[in-house]
């Protein structure tokens, strides 16, 4: 695992090892979406959902909304549970509905996601090191974060990071 100064594991290989654990707990196609921060009891983690669907589904520019979510330590990522939908759900929507994206909007840039991820960086060590939200860098960072998605997918971000910013 690659760190920055004193321990601390950057965000973009965080995000690598929930991915790389979701996948080997479930083999069928699915997206893992990017981390929001989310108060669970107290506590601060990284939560993403995950959709499952079907190659023509995505051929489509269409799937299912996510069916399950995760939760995963802020410091180490280490995923500690990952849950179905049907009986935790995050967001109050229909199990039925089809989320359109399209590519065109994704931005591919590698410095797009480099300054992303550094600010959420920089909102994790804060959180590690002195216990504080700075929910002014954690609104920026999902504010890019939602302006790389497409509208459809806008909801479930704000409704997985239930922390008002």
């Amino acid at each position: 695992m690659i760190s920055d100064h004193f321990g601390f594991v950057r965000s973009q290989f965080l995000i690598q090892k929930i991915r790389n654990v979701v996948f080997e707990k479930n083999h069928e196609t699915h997206s893992v979406s990017y981390p929001v921060l989310r108060l669970e009891e107290g506590n601060y983690y990284l939560a993403i959902f995950i959709n499952h669907f079907k190659s023509d589904e995505l051929m489509h520019g269409a799937i299912k909304r996510p069916d399950q979510w995760a939760i995963a330590d802020i410091h180490n990522g280490d995923v500690l549970k990952i849950i179905d939908c049907h009986s935790d759900d995050f967001i109050d929507a229909p199990f039925d509905q089809t989320l359109h994206f399209d590519q065109e909007k994704i931005t591919p840039s590698q410095i797009y996601y480099e300054r992303m991820f550094a600010m959420l960086d920089q909102v994790r060590e804060e959180l590690c090191n002195e216990q504080r939200l700075n929910t002014e860098v954690y609104g920026q960072y999902l504010e890019k974060l939602i302006a790389n998605v497409t509208d459809d997918f806008a909801p479930y971000y704000h409704a997985l990071s239930n922390i008002e910013s």
